[in-house]
């Protein structure tokens, strides 16, 4: 089993945007995998949480780690990857100072401790909410596209907070009729309420 992470800043946030983390197994089919949140590093106002907490890792052992911690021991894996690849490729050459001070094995870091369930679910709320925001954008988006819109023409803005934001589509370029039935695709997909499609 070899972990991945990595970092996402979804474009549907609030400035400075939500900058999470993402930790799923390379080894699942891309087809099958499941991505789960690993921590955040930042929260923007759309998404805040106080329970949420930041600059720690939760780990596939269920654990939290210091996230500036773990970054390093990545780094520090990295460069032990370079300096394995260089002795292969390269057995009768010098190796360079960079490398040749990453001959050691890196240590992981420890854990931080076990996470609250308050702080575990205040997370995966979060994160279910940036995803879900997120997919509402690209299908409405799509759907404005698919009824003609122009490419540049369409834009988007969010009002309010948690659950209950609202998405706002402008398309001029649309006909009424056209809005109307974008529209409709955003009210049966997500209930009323929560796109409002506008000229």
């Amino acid at each position: 089993m070899v972990l991945k992470l990595q970092w996402v800043e979804p474009d549907t946030c609030e400035k400075p945007s939500c900058r999470y983390l993402e930790l799923w197994n390379t080894d699942d089919p891309p087809l099958t995998r499941t991505h789960k949140v690993a921590g955040f590093e930042r929260q923007c106002s759309a998404h805040a949480d106080p329970d949420i907490p930041l600059g720690v890792l939760l780990w596939d052992d269920g654990n939290w780690k210091n996230l500036d911690a773990y970054i390093e021991y990545q780094r520090a894996w990295f460069r032990h990857q370079n300096y394995k690849e260089w002795q292969i490729k390269h057995p009768d050459e010098p190796m360079p100072p960079s490398i040749r001070r990453s001959g050691r094995e890196p240590v992981t870091s420890g854990t931080v401790d076990r996470p609250a369930q308050v702080k575990r679910d205040a997370m995966a709320t979060a994160y279910a909410l940036n995803r879900e925001h997120n997919a509402r954008k690209n299908v409405i988006v799509n759907a404005a596209k698919l009824e003609g819109a122009d490419r540049d023409d369409v834009s988007w803005s969010w009002e309010g907070v948690g659950d209950t934001r609202i998405l706002h589509l402008v398309a001029s370029t649309l006909t009424g009729q056209q809005r109307t039935n974008v529209q409709s695709v955003a009210d049966i997909q997500f209930g009323p309420g929560l796109v409002a499609v506008e000229a």
